[in-house]
Formats: structure tokens, sequence, C-alpha cells
């Protein structure tokens, strides 16, 4: 007879762990008890030393599903003989170490009591288990108990306590356990915010039929929804919502998505994941889904219901609908029920309920790639999840992130912890909601930050808010981030070539960089090449408007004599000016910027309502061909003048844009391969690195990934942050840590 004190940490809260332990524990005919504390589990085990061992490595191979364990503790004690095994209550230690479970997607025995006529929870709106349901947007404390919860507020009845308390039930300490007796409630407002007296469910199908724009709560925030085959609705929303012409997320069930678009197993497995991303598919061309939706784009971005609300929606409608966070312009997804009426002018009715959400959390967007994940925006579901990394920091270390796409990274030990999706830095309500995530991860998880890492831009609000904090920090260079973080998350300490290619990021020698290649590691990065530095007239309005950058390139190659022929239309004599006289044009660098310019130039796009647009546009018509563009390498500068050149003359001898677009994408594929060949003869290296926001373009991630592995290098890649400026954050800490080493801190 043996008795150990075992200590489990990771996300083992709220994840169905304890029952899965008391199930075990039985099973092994093992005595003691189990309770959360802020570091995990706590669980007290007596019994047969062989049967204590089978009962361990049962509980590393077949804990629940949403479980992550990072690490078993245990030592062997002197203790009293115990008659049974219970779950005992938790209890609050000062250091925390245990970690929340992201929000997880209603799971299958859910949603068959959901719609079964005999069941007491029959369409009951808030129905969970311990295996899914919300978990991060509705704690506010650890451990995560009920009373930290905002669940709080309502008192399990007797039958939901009965099930709470028994081991055998799915429900067994599932804290937002309820039902139509003692939980939360849904209800329907007009659009002066009074409460209506209906049946919730039957009203809000024939107001969507009707084709009204509702507001609709979710776990992590509002949504604005609408019947996404209805274009005069689609249109509607896009004006209220002043969008432009950036594409709508879509929610339907599985038969609805493969009506309108393609999907292969990979999709398919995204889609029906616990996390429940956004997955971006290829739209049919038979699609009943409007232009209006994603205009410009043969993709469409779709998701599966995730909570019990949204499947009871979509079980009684036969149309998908338009699912779009529910915010002005840039802000962050609004999630507070006193703050709905600020945007009045958007909804017709709101549908809400009554358990609030503490923290917002916005709906995650993935492509498959390769047969994995190639996450777009990482949020729900996926955070407050930390991955390891190989390095170990004795300082807690808060990457600040970038201003566009922001989310914070906290680098403790060997976790990252990444924020869930804050948004652009460009207003006062963006910048709240960092404070406030920030303060949020520092006090479930008893953080306190000893050093700070933000980006070099001297405008950046990121900046100005470390600053405010006064917390000790040094600035780096956003494309120095970008090399590191993907390094980082693929486990990379070697030496590696990486290329960076995004649209803007402040550079050490006060130009605008995008277009980089780095040689190095986590420790140092040598800037090897980058492309021609070119005039942006207007700076900021020059992205925007990117004919402006059209102009330039033509200036810049050689041909101002044609820049009429191109852009009569346009005040092109006073940008012009500008950029011969220097006049508020700074230098790029930025690949992002040149395929604005392209596609400027091949009269696909003018004007970026969204950022990325003229990109998106430009790949979206390209038609596949050998042939490509060749760019000059010259003293380590990348010379684009020829490209030019030679759109210009396949334009004039009326060749296809579609194969000009796919000769621009192909020569920068080949640029790629080029540098590659000419510094492995000089360098030792294996891998290569592909981060920044142009390769979200899956055309040209596609063209150089399998050139790399044929040529038996291996491309690195992200898959578990964006590419795009949300990962900045953990190149931030690495960066941090690197230095705060050198410095002997």
């Amino acid at each position: 007879m043996k008795t150990y004190e075992i200590s489990v940490k990771g996300i083992v809260q709220g994840v169905g762990f304890r029952p899965f332990v008391f199930r075990c524990a039985k099973k092994y005919n093992l005595n003691g008890f189990i309770k959360n504390d802020s570091s995990g589990v706590f669980i007290l085990i007596q019994g047969d030393e062989k049967k204590i061992e089978d009962f361990l490595n049962e509980l590393n191979s077949n804990h629940p599903p949403r479980a992550k364990i990072i690490s078993i503790e245990r030592k062997i004690i002197d203790y009293e003989e115990m008659k049974d095994f219970r779950i005992i209550e938790s209890e609050k230690k000062e250091i925390v170490s245990t970690y929340i479970s992201p929000d997880i997607a209603t799971c299958d025995d859910c949603l068959k009591e959901l719609f079964d006529k005999n069941d007491r929870r029959y369409l009951y709106p808030f129905i969970n288990c311990t295996n899914c349901g919300p978990r991060f947007t509705i704690t506010f404390g650890i451990p995560y108990d009920r009373i930290n919860t905002t669940m709080s507020i309502f008192k399990m009845c007797d039958e939901c306590e009965d099930e709470y308390e028994d081991p055998l039930s799915r429900r067994f300490h599932a804290q937002p356990n309820a039902c139509y007796k003692c939980g939360p409630e849904v209800f329907l407002l007009d659009k002066n915010l009074e409460r209506i007296s209906c049946d919730w469910i039957e009203r809000t199908i024939e107001l969507l039929n009707k084709g009204k724009i509702l507001m609709i709560k979710g776990i992590g925030g509002y949504h604005i929804a609408c019947d996404a085959y209805n274009s005069d609705a689609v249109k509607e929303v896009r004006k209220r919502k002043r969008r432009g012409n950036k594409p709508f997320a879509l929610m339907g069930n599985i038969e609805m998505i493969k009506e309108n678009c393609y999907l292969n197993e990979c999709e398919e497995r995204f889609l029906k994941s616990p996390q429940a991303p956004i997955v971006l598919l290829k739209k049919r061309e038979d699609s009943k889904i409007p232009e209006e939706v994603a205009p410009g784009t043969d993709e469409l971005g779709f998701m599966l219901p995730y909570t019990p609300l949204h499947h009871i929606i979509i079980k009684n409608i036969n149309f998908p609908i338009l699912l779009t966070s529910a915010n002005i312009s840039e802000e962050t997804i609004l999630y507070e029920d006193e703050r709905i009426d600020r945007l009045k002018d958007i909804f017709d009715y709101v549908l809400t309920h009554n358990r609030k959400i503490f923290i917002w959390n916005e709906d995650s967007v993935v492509r498959c790639f390769k047969g994995e994940i190639y996450p777009i925006r990482i949020s729900r579901g996926f955070v407050p999840e930390p991955f390891k990394v190989p390095i170990f920091s004795d300082k807690t270390i808060l990457g600040a992130g970038s201003d566009l796409k922001n989310a914070f990274c906290i680098l403790k030990g060997d976790y990252a912890f990444t924020s869930q999706y804050i948004g652009d830095m460009g207003n006062i309500e963006t910048e709240n909601a960092f404070y406030k995530a920030l303060e949020h991860f520092k006090r479930i998880y008893s953080l306190n930050i000893d050093f700070a890492v933000c980006d070099l831009h001297p405008e950046y609000i990121t900046g100005n808010i470390i600053s405010k904090i006064g917390i000790p920090h040094i600035k780096v260079q956003h494309h120095r981030a970008h090399f590191v973080s993907c390094l980082l998350e693929n486990n990379i300490l070697d030496d590696a070539i990486g290329f960076i290619f995004d649209g803007t990021g402040y550079g050490e020698d006060n130009n605008i960089w995008g277009g980089e290649v780095f040689y190095g590691n986590i420790f140092n990065q040598e800037r090897i090449y980058h492309l021609n530095y070119t005039p942006l007239p207007g700076g900021e309005e020059g992205i925007y408007n990117n004919w402006r950058y059209g102009i330039s390139l033509l200036y810049q190659s050689g041909f101002e004599k044609e820049v009429e022929n191109f852009y009569r239309d346009y005040e092109y004599e006073i940008i012009i000016q500008m950029i011969k006289k220097k006049l508020n044009s700074p230098l790029t660098s930025s690949i992002g910027r040149l395929f604005d310019g392209v596609s400027s130039l091949l009269n696909v796009c003018h004007r970026n309502t969204y950022e990325g647009e003229a990109a998106i546009r430009l790949e979206k018509i390209a038609k596949r061909t050998e042939d490509h563009y060749e760019f000059l390498i010259k003293d380590n500068v990348i010379f684009y003048e020829d490209v030019i050149g030679n759109i210009l003359f396949d334009l004039k001898n009326g060749t296809e844009k579609g194969y000009i677009s796919f000769k621009f994408h192909n020569g920068l594929s080949d640029l790629i391969l080029k540098i590659i060949k000419i510094e492995i003869e000089k360098k030792n290296f294996s891998y290569v690195v592909l981060s920044g926001g142009v390769f979200q373009n899956s055309l040209l991630l596609n063209l150089i990934y399998d050139r790399i592995k044929e040529i038996k290098l291996n491309p690195v890649i992200h898959r578990k942050l964006p590419t795009n400026d949300q990962c900045i954050s953990l190149g931030q800490t690495g960066i941090g840590y690197a230095f705060l080493r050198k410095n002997h801190f």
C-alpha cells in the first residue's frame, strides 16, 4: 500500500478532468481525493503501487480530449488509510500556474439532447457539459469554479445539482451547468431596446426570413446577422457597418456549406473541430451566395454553428446567415450588454441573453494548407491555450505586438500565452480593450510583467501603452520579430534564412520595410537582402489609394511618360511632383506595396477599402502559365524595374491580365528560390522561414513551398499563429529573452 501526492499542471480545469480522475481511481480500486487549485489539480492517491502506475499511465494516455497536460509531479508520503475516493473543494494558492480552457463548440452528446423532445433541456440555448461550452469568456478567476465565472449568479436547481454531484454524469462538476428552471434565458429586443414578449425562436426565424438585420449575442461577443442569400440585406449591412469591400463571414450547416463551396476532408475536419473556426473555402460557380458577401474574391469564410443558440437558429431556416462581428469599423467586437445602444444604427432587432460575457473573443479564421491548419486569425477556440517554445525565461516578458491585427504575448518559463485577437489600435476603444485583456491575463495567471518589448515605430500606440505602464522595455524592428516568431513557433534554434514579406514595418534606417530577407536565429538576425526602395506618395494615404503607388512604380522604373496613359483620370501630376520633390513620400521596400502597385497597373484594384484588398483581387485573377517575370539582384538589393517593364510590354501586346498576374507571382517564387541557392553556397542552413502578411497569399505560398522541399530544404511557416502581424508579439518576447540573456538581466 503506497500513498502519493500528485500535482498535474496544464489545461485541467473545466474540461472534465476531475470526473475522469474520479472514474480512473474507482476503476483501479484506489482511494484518496482530487481538488482544483491555482496550480492545476492536486491528487492524493492511495493503493497498490502497480495499480497506481496503471492509474498514472491512464492519466497521460486517456485523458479528456480538451485537457492538455503540461506536467505531472509526484512524491511518496506517509498518510493515514483512506476508505474511498472523493472530489473535494478547490483551493486557492498564491501562485497561479493552471490554465483556462478555450471556449468549446457544443458537443454531439449535448446536440442530441438539445433536439430531443423528451429531454428536459429540449431547445435550451445554454446546454453544455464538461466536454463543451463557454470557458475563457465567462471566467474572471482561478480556480475554475462556478463562483469565479459569470454563472455564479445562477443557483442550480435540484436536478442540475444532482447531475453536478454525480460522477457518472457528463455534467459532473460542469461549472456552466444550467437548465430552463435555473439558468440564463434568451429574449428579443426591438430597435429601441424594449423587450418583446414572444417565442424568440419563432420570431427570430420570421425576422430573418423578412430580411431584417439582427444583432445576436454569442459566446465571445455580439454578431450582426441577416439572410446571406438576400443581397439587399447584405448590402444594407455593408452600408450600415461602413465595411467597404471586406468579406463577411457566414454560418450554416454542413449541407449549406457544401451547396456553396468546394470542401475537402481537411477543411471539413477544421469546420467540425471543437474550435469551430471560420474556414476559408473555394466558392462554387453555382453558389447562391451573392457577390456582395465577398466582392472580388472566389473564397467564402464559413463556420458551423458552435453554440446551442446558433444550432437552434440554423436548424429552423433553409439558408445560411451572414454573421459578422458587431462593431464599428475596426473596433473590438461588442460584448458588453450595457453598450449595445452604440450600434443601434446597424441592427433592427437584438437577440440577447442574461449570461454575462466577462471578456470578448472574436471568431478565429483559418485555411487548410497541405492538410494542416494555416491560421489567418487566432482567437475563439484557441485562446488562451499556451504552447511550448524552445527557450526558458526566468523573467516574465510581454510582447506588445503590432498596431495592426494586434494581440499581445506573454512568455513565462518555456510557454507562450497569446491573447485573443484585439484588432487595429487606431481608436480609444481598441486601446482600452488592450488594457483590459492584459489585466485579465495578469489576474487569472497571477503574472507580474518583468520586461516588455514593443515595435520600433515611434508612433505606435502599443509603444505608448508600454511607456505609460512604466515597464522596463526595448523596441525591436517589426520584421525581425516576424522572423523570430516563426522560429519560436516551430521550435527552431538553428540558423535559418527568412523571407519576411508584408505591407509595412518601420525600419532601422527610418524607411518603411516590407520586403526583407534575414539570416540568423533568435539571438541574431542579419538583414541580407531587401527590395529596392520606392517612394510611397502620401504615406498612409498611398496605402489606401494604391493607384498612387502604381504611379511611383512607373516613375521609378523609368516609365514616367506612361503615367498619363494609365492614370489620366487621377491626379497623377500632383503625385509625380510629390515624388520628385520628396514631399510626404517615404521610401519603402515593401512587397505588399508592390502587389498594390501591380494590381493598380493591371486595372484590377485602385483603392484598398480593407487591408490587402488589391493583392487579394490580383491573386484571384491569376491564370496558370509556366512563364515568370525576372527580378534582378545587385549588391544584395532586389530590383523590380524589369518586371514593371515586362508587364507594360505584355499589356501592350494584349496578354490576358490573368497570365500577367500569375507571371508576377511566379516571378516572386523564382526570386525566393534564386536567393536561397545563392546563400546556401555561402551559409549553413536547412530551414527557410516564410512569414509576413504577403504569405497569406495561397498562390504564392503554394508556388514556393514545394520548390523549397524539392531542393531538400525545410520550408518553415506559421501553424499556431497567423503569418500576419498577429504573430509579431511572440517574436518580440523571443528577442526580449535574447536581450536579457545577453545583458545578464
